[in-house]
C-alpha cells in the first residue's frame, strides 16, 4: 500500500523538516520501523515517517543495551538519536514489610533514602502499603 503523506527520510534534518511541514499543514506524525510501530496506519490522515533508513547501530553502540532501552521510547516522539547511560548487570538484595500508609507519608524523606532502591504498593481503601526496599550486594 502507499501512502500519500509516507516519508522515507535519510537523515535527521530530514526529519525536521518533515515536521516543520506537518506543523504548517496541522498533521499528526507517526513514526514507524520498529517492532512496536501502530497497526492501524491505513486509517491515518497523518504524516507517516520511516525511521527504516535511521535505524541502524551506531559502532560505538552497546546492541543488548540498546535493544533493551527500546521499551516505550516511542512514547517520546521521533528519537533520531540516543545516548543511554547505563550500569553493568548486579544483584540486589531485597526485603518487603507491610507498612500503614500515615507512617509512609510522615517519614517520606527518610524513608526513600534508606536503601538504594524504595518502592511502595498502598492498598487503595486501607491504610496498608507494602514496603520494599532493595540494596545491592557485596
Amino acid at each position: 500500500m502507499t501512502y500519500k503523506l509516507y516519508f522515507d527520510p535519510e537523515s535527521e534534518d530530514d526529519i525536521v523538516k518533515i515536521i516543520e511541514l506537518a506543523k504548517r499543514n496541522k498533521k499528526n506524525v507517526r513514526a514507524i520501523g520498529m517492532i512496536h510501530s501502530p497497526s492501524d496506519l491505513p486509517f491515518s490522515d497523518g504524516y507517516i515517517i520511516s525511521m527504516k533508513k535511521l535505524n541502524s547501530p551506531r559502532e560505538t553502540m552497546n546492541l543488548d543495551g540498546f535493544k533493551a532501552a527500546l521499551c516505550s521510547l516511542g512514547a517520546l516522539g521521533i528519537i533520531a538519536q540516543v545516548t543511554i547511560q547505563y550500569e553493568t548487570a548486579y544483584l540486589l538484595e531485597a526485603n518487603q514489610t507491610p507498612v500503614k500508609l500515615n507512617y509512609v507519608l510522615d517519614n517520606l524523606e527518610s524513608v526513600i533514602h534508606s536503601a538504594e532502591h524504595v518502592r511502595f504498593w498502598w492498598f487503595p481503601h486501607t491504610d496498608d502499603c507494602v514496603a520494599w526496599k532493595a540494596n545491592r550486594t557485596k
